[in-house]
């Protein structure tokens, strides 16, 4: 008797933790697999490179695991990917989640009626365009990144989202510059992050 007791409590404690452990597991494979450079693309910079993250297709699978097991169930209507890394991982999570991805790009690079909104990022100032009609009044829409530093993108795509009558549901990120966003008063966008710096 007791040690059936012994086991289902056994049961529930891997249960409850596992995906905190998963989660934190995850985080040090992320951090010790993103290739850093100082000084890139310009001086006092640090640049975060995902590209050893993309080559790996077994940590790639668990972090759109991840991510779909966070927002598989928070009635998300449309995927936003920025441009242009965010579109990695925000086109494989759609896919994932079998559901409608939008892009979110620079100037001039999509076709049709647009509606844009300008920011300032890390390293200069920048503008933000949707196609018009992608996002219907009351989506639910999922802002998806690789890299939050300033909050300047996101912050340009939540307006973009409102303006179309959605709803921000919140900004999904690899990594998260908590020192570099911290600075601006501004940024109210809640944020999911794999790895904080």
């Amino acid at each position: 008797m007791f040690n059936k007791f012994i086991k289902k409590f056994c049961c529930l404690v891997l249960v409850f933790f596992a995906p905190i452990v998963s989660a934190q597991s995850l985080e040090i494979e992320v951090r010790e697999t993103l290739g850093k450079y100082s000084d890139f693309p310009k001086q006092g910079v640090d640049f975060f490179d995902i590209s050893p993250v993309l080559q790996d297709p077994i940590l790639f699978s668990r972090i759109i695991d991840n991510y779909a097991e966070r927002y598989g169930n928070r009635n998300v209507d449309v995927i936003m990917g920025l441009d242009a890394r965010g579109f990695i991982f925000g086109s494989a999570l759609a896919y994932r989640l079998k559901l409608p991805f939008m892009m979110a790009r620079k100037p001039g690079k999509l076709p049709g009626s647009t509606v844009s909104a300008d920011f300032t990022k890390e390293y200069g100032k920048d503008s933000l365009s949707i196609q018009q009609g992608t996002i219907k009044p009351g989506d639910r829409v999922l802002i998806v990144d690789d890299l939050i530093a300033t909050g300047g993108t996101a912050t340009a795509a939540k307006e973009l989202i409102v303006a179309a009558g959605g709803v921000p549901v919140e900004l999904c990120s690899l990594v998260e510059l908590k020192s570099v966003l911290a600075a601006n008063k501004s940024f109210d966008l809640p944020i999911y992050s794999l790895l904080q710096d």
